[in-house]
């Protein structure tokens, strides 16, 4: 507990010591400066009325400080686990909003609906990934939908889904892709076919346009795009298929030839759908995985499995 010292005496006259006028010994002098003799003040007590008001804010503020150090109450440690955890917080909170300023086109990737001109982001059955759209409510399926703000020209097609499909929006528009499935890559998406449009293998509407297309996802409820969990619902009668992906990912992933933020039942998920589109998979491409996997897990050497089987399989991530 600090001391508590007696109130000095208030000095008055010409002679009362003035602050910052002390040098210290060895500076510019040896020894500690004698005061001149003081003319003896008045006490405390007999201070003029005036010299009471002024003193007794000085000691309420004297008080308060004495309290306030020597209270219970101590500064709290800041948890670096905390702090981490709302510097995070705020780099995410500064990346979504860093990301509703780039406005992107139809068809291109997408996590919220700000990031699009048209205002929608779609996770339907149509892909097993986001994408920017439209909802053509206006427009009648197999018309061509409205240019999109800015353009003068329409690049997509409105399309109607089954009324049984999961996901949102059932009507939308669909990147047209006249040039062939370099259109649709050119969204930075991993458009799996450019095709007149169909769902489950059968033709939506009769007509000779194209668009870009997933048909993997196609009959399936759509998967959480950032994670992919549950991926091997969908291939359980091929559960070899299942196995090289897992096999081939490990390879990928743990030799750096994946982004290294890509979750691994992403991966994994997107070898399958390379592997088996629609349907059975592609047994000349399975073999391949499973040549690379297995070289992999035989001998652990990154460059062995290229080696003996050749190039990997682009999973068009």
């Amino acid at each position: 507990m600090p001391s508590h010292e007696e109130p000095r005496p208030i000095e008055t006259g010409s002679h009362a010591p003035r602050p910052g006028n002390h040098a210290l010994p060895g500076h510019g002098q040896t020894s500690p400066p004698v005061p001149a003799p003081l003319t003896p003040g008045p006490s405390v007590e007999a201070l003029p009325q005036a010299h009471s008001g002024i003193l007794t804010p000085l000691i309420a503020l004297a008080t308060l400080s004495f309290c306030a150090c020597s209270g219970s109450e101590q500064p709290r440690d800041i948890n670096p686990a905390e702090e981490t955890a709302q510097d995070s917080a705020d780099a995410r909170s500064d990346s979504v909003a860093d990301a509703c300023l780039a406005l992107r086109t139809l068809g291109q990737p997408c996590a919220d609906h700000c990031q699009c001109i048209s205002g929608t982001c779609a996770l339907n059955e149509w892909a097993p990934f986001r994408f920017c759209t439209s909802q053509c409510t206006g427009t009648k399926p197999g018309t061509l939908c409205p240019p999109e703000a800015g353009t003068d020209k329409s690049t997509s097609l409105c399309l109607q889904l089954p009324p049984e499909t999961q996901g949102t929006p059932q009507r939308f528009c669909a990147p047209l892709c006249q040039q062939g499935i370099t259109d649709c890559k050119a969204t930075g998406n991993p458009w799996e076919s450019c095709e007149a449009p169909t769902y489950k293998l059968v033709p939506l509407l009769d007509t000779s346009d194209k668009v870009c297309s997933a048909p993997s996802a196609h009959g399936f409820p759509p998967l959480d795009p950032d994670t992919c969990e549950g991926w091997e619902n969908r291939y359980q009668n091929w559960p070899n298929l299942i196995d090289q992906c897992v096999t081939y990912c490990q390879f990928l992933q743990q030799c750096f030839f994946t982004p290294t933020d890509l979750p691994t039942p992403c991966c994994q998920y997107a070898c399958a759908r390379r592997i088996a589109p629609v349907g059975a998979p592609d047994k000349e491409l399975l073999d391949h995985v499973e040549c690379l996997a297995q070289e992999y897990a035989g001998f652990r050497q990154c460059q062995r499995p290229v080696d003996s089987c050749g190039e990997l399989l682009d999973l068009n991530l």
